[in-house]
């Protein structure tokens, strides 16, 4: 088909003043004019259907880091699939209701890890705490605040007000294995009324708080730790079942 110099400018005014609409809108319809207010993309047809990208097991896999929700039609399981992200699990114990003055300058608290992935965060509460110093969290493969440490982080000391929760994110999280024992050990540098929330009920059965590196079973830290799960995968959709098959 040939275009004039006229026709040529006025299909580029069309296409940028489409974009700049769709985009004002923020919906498209294929085979309608009016697309439903619900969804930013509507494709109607009587006798068309949607073919989403095509690949083998093989190719799928060098997909690199595929967004939760992601379609693609496997062909080599002939299945229209979806990538399922996992869901970080968080363990441990969400409060206390007994205040401790910080011992020494650390305090250890063993705990199990209920889930197998990374360990990307530790929460603590603390009460009462001038500003000034630095406190540091050191994971470790051990029960006891020994052995080999998995991962490290520090945060300036700030004033806070009662129950404050103090989060140590990890920049290279450690890997975790379901039901095995670790521990942390919270240091203190330039802490001044430094005092931490505590529970005394004995209600955590993953660990225990050491003091002179011995464990006791009247003390646990209130403290909350974040496991991010193994990979996510893809996953069969099977109508009307409401679930599928994972890869």
């Amino acid at each position: 088909m040939y275009l004039n110099h006229y026709s040529m400018k006025s299909t580029i005014v069309m296409l940028v003043m489409f974009c700049l609409s769709s985009h004002a809108i923020a919906q498209i319809g294929i085979g309608t004019s009016t697309p439903h207010p619900s969804a930013i993309l509507d494709v109607s047809s009587t006798n068309k259907g949607l073919l989403l990208p095509r690949m083998t097991t093989l190719e799928r896999d060098l997909i690199i880091s595929p967004a939760n929700g992601l379609l693609i039609y496997n062909t080599t399981a002939n299945e229209l699939q979806i990538y399922k992200q996992r869901l970080p699990v968080q363990s441990g114990l969400r409060s206390g209701w007994a205040e401790l003055d910080f011992p020494a300058t650390e305090v250890i608290q063993s705990f199990t890890s209920t889930s197998t992935g990374n360990l990307i965060s530790v929460d603590i509460l603390l009460n009462e705490v001038l500003a000034g110093g630095t406190l540091t969290l050191t994971v470790y493969n051990s029960n006891n605040g020994t052995g080999t440490s998995l991962c490290s982080a520090s945060l300036p000391i700030t004033l806070t007000s009662s129950n404050s929760r103090q989060r140590f994110t990890f920049s290279s999280p450690p890997a975790l294995t379901s039901n095995m024992v670790y521990s942390f050990k919270l240091t203190s540098t330039g802490a001044t009324n430094l005092k931490l929330v505590v529970e005394t009920r004995g209600e955590y059965n993953g660990g225990s708080m050491y003091f002179s590196g011995l464990p006791d079973p009247n003390y646990d830290l209130a403290f909350i730790f974040t496991v991010l799960g193994a990979p996510g995968s893809w996953v069969d959709l099977y109508p009307g079942t409401g679930g599928g098959l994972e890869h």
